[in-house]
């Protein structure tokens, strides 16, 4: 079961990775665009977002996976 305080950590990086695309959504400029399997769409905001959820949850939960 999650700890309140490992729940506050992951909410706060969830919000900051909202936060990350908002950004780009909001920029104006169209982020290039990918198609995985099943023509599923992957943006440069994803990519963003993605590695910034990754770097915080290996840094707060080290071992983790």
């Amino acid at each position: 079961m999650m700890k309140n305080k490992d729940f506050k950590i992951v909410f706060k990086i969830a919000k900051s990775a909202g936060k990350i695309l908002l950004r780009h959504f909001n920029s104006g400029i169209a982020d290039k665009v990918w198609h995985k399997k099943h023509n599923e769409a992957v943006s440069a905001a994803d990519f963003a977002a993605d590695k910034f959820i990754i770097k915080e949850l290996q840094k707060h939960f080290p071992g983790d996976e």
